[in-house]
């Protein structure tokens, strides 16, 4: 009997959420008439570029060899536990260096020097080999490697392996007293640039070749390795550190400042209504989404297909004029996706939704947003974006906003 009625009443709660349940409102009644609600507009109200001092670790993906926009590289690359003795090389010795991407209006020329004097991946700089030791004038001698002419003439060549000979003598003499391994610097003299794999990758560098190590052996031997340190040194003759163009850059990063208002008038309750939101409401309303849309006015990295990441920063200080800022001046809200697309699209979107919620709400005080590539010193990336300035307004950022006002 207890059962029966409790079977009953069960079915008369299930009866009653269902008749009450809508399609468009799954937990009742739909009697706020609430709906998200859109805006574009510009809002940006300052913009510049600057730029900060590479940050070469040793840890990078591509090393960087060239010359292009006033900027310098030379990549340097070094083998160990090579063969205490060495009787005579059989064969062609083979350096193997993968392309990443090489960016030539005519083939490059790559030119290689031995280094004769000991140096850290994670601390060498153009002028030195360690924090506190500069590179000597006489660090590099001639490595008898001939120039490298056949470099692919392409802006996005990928996995293409250059095997370049070495001459046996290069190698039977590899050994120099206090010095380690095996080390090579890579430069050009031509105004472009290229890019290879380094040992972060599975494309690492790699030195082969076969001896034997005495005379009386009837053995040969193989040394087939691939680099144990690699990175690249990097020279900028440029010295402007700000500009007012829109530019975003890896190689001697260049990031974006931009400050934009969130006027409390331009939220409304609904589509159709002219109310602008209260002060209380305005705090409290949710935003659904906000992206930054930039349209794309260079582009000579990325190509039609190649994709870049980047993702945004809220500013610490109030900015009043063009300056460089730090590491410091930067705060990275919490789930602000990266943003991952292609310029060769003709514009980019970037989701920076937590970023404009923490501003509306006042979480946050809205001193500006930064834009950084994620791969600075990676690569020679460089995009350039029209700015607010712009005569076509079409071409100008903007910023598009759904949000959803309380319901209370």
């Amino acid at each position: 009997m207890n059962i029966g009625k409790s079977l009953s009443l069960l079915l008369l709660v299930t009866l009653f959420f269902l008749g009450c349940t809508t399609k468009k409102n799954p937990i009742g009644t739909d009697w706020s008439h609430t709906r998200p609600a859109a805006i574009t507009d510009s809002l940006i109200t300052n913009q510049f570029s600057y730029f900060t001092a590479a940050k070469i670790t040793g840890e990078e993906q591509r090393l960087i060899v060239g010359k292009n926009e006033q900027k310098e590289a030379k990549a340097l690359i070094q083998f160990t536990s090579m063969p205490e003795n060495i009787y005579q090389i059989i064969g062609t010795p083979s350096l193997k260096l993968v392309v990443n991407r090489s960016f030539t209006s005519l083939p490059l020329t790559l030119h290689f020097d031995k280094i004769v004097q000991n140096w850290s991946e994670s601390q060498a700089t153009w002028t030195n080999a360690y924090t506190d030791t500069t590179w000597q004038a006489t660090y590099i001698n001639t490595s008898g490697i001939s120039d490298v002419h056949d470099i692919p003439d392409t802006t996005e060549a990928r996995v293409d392996t250059l095997n370049i000979e070495i001459p046996t003598n290069s190698i039977q003499n590899w050994k120099i007293p206090t010095i380690n391994g095996y080390s090579l610097q890579i430069s050009t003299e031509d105004s472009k640039f290229l890019e290879i794999r380094s040992s972060e990758t599975l494309y690492a560098p790699q030195l082969v070749f076969k001896y034997k190590a005495t005379e009386s052996d009837t053995v040969t031997y193989t040394y087939s390795r691939y680099a144990s340190y690699d990175t690249f040194i990097l020279q900028d003759h440029d010295t402007q550190v700000t500009s007012n163009d829109l530019i975003l850059r890896s190689i001697s990063p260049t990031r974006i400042f931009m400050k934009f208002d969130t006027p409390r008038t331009l939220f409304k309750y609904n589509e159709t209504d002219t109310t602008s939101l209260s002060s209380i409401d305005f705090k409290h309303m949710t935003i659904n989404k906000a992206e930054l849309v930039l349209k794309v006015k260079d582009n000579p990295y990325f190509g039609t297909d190649a994709t870049f990441m980047a993702t945004l920063y809220r500013v610490r200080i109030p900015v009043t004029e063009e300056t460089v800022l730090t590491d410091d001046d930067m705060e990275f809200i919490y789930y602000t996706p990266i943003t991952t697309t292609s310029p060769g699209l003709g514009f980019v979107s970037m989701n920076f939704t937590p970023l404009f919620q923490a501003f509306t709400s006042a979480e946050k005080p809205n001193y500006g947003v930064i834009i950084r590539l994620l791969t600075e010193s990676q690569d020679y990336a460089k995009v350039e974006f029209y700015g607010i300035a712009d005569p076509d307004i079409s071409k100008r950022p903007k910023i598009n906003i759904i949000y959803t006002p309380p319901v209370f």
